[in-house]
């Protein structure tokens, strides 16, 4: 009778054990397939020194624009996320008008990209870029892809893209004349805006 008490018991330990070793192996997978998602994710177009994805997005002016660093013979490309109704984006949006014109002078690329998704219409984005005497065709992110992707929390952002496509910098929130001067391409090219 004892022998049959301790074998069941035995029997018992062994099982939940085994129950227990699985459970555990389970839930390490789930954990290890739900952490190498995250690492995935972060390898491209959030932080600095990642690779910054391509895109394609219809622009303001009814053509399709695209993001591909690789492309062209610039050394480096500023991508910058904006919306009309956003006061820093408003209170930047001369200095990026100007960062704009100096790209374009020394031979680097800008890409503008209007959080469409979070607009009212097209039509306020073409009244916010005529006031500030804006020249730029932005793309419109309608859909909220490209925002998802880039992981823009708040706006304005800014990425510094270099020609091997990786983000070199990344500014959250609004810059000042002082803070576009220390970023490269404008801190290479030597004397600011």
């Amino acid at each position: 009778m004892i022998r049959s008490i301790r074998r069941s018991i035995l029997f018992f330990i062994l099982v939940a054990a085994i129950l227990a070793v699985g459970w555990f192996h389970f839930k390490t997978e789930s954990i290890f397939r739900h952490v190498e998602a995250i690492v995935h994710a972060m390898e491209e177009g959030v932080h600095e020194g990642k690779a910054a994805p391509t895109f394609a997005l219809p622009s303001l002016s009814g053509g399709i624009g695209e993001f591909d660093p690789k492309k062209g013979a610039h050394s480096y490309t500023m991508v910058h996320f904006f919306a009309t109704w956003c006061y820093p984006c408003q209170e930047e949006m001369p200095l990026i008008v100007e960062a704009e014109k100096r790209l374009r002078q020394q031979g680097d690329h800008f890409v503008a990209v209007n959080l469409t998704s979070e607009e009212t219409s097209t039509q306020e984005v073409k009244a916010f870029l005529t006031h500030f005497n804006a020249t730029f065709d932005p793309l419109l992110d309608k859909e909220g892809d490209i925002q998802k992707q880039y992981q823009i929390f708040g706006i304005p952002t800014t990425l510094i893209v270099d020609r091997e496509g990786r983000i070199v910098r990344r500014i959250n929130g609004a810059m000042d004349e002082g803070m576009l001067t220390e970023l490269p391409p404008f801190s290479v090219a030597g004397a600011g805006l």
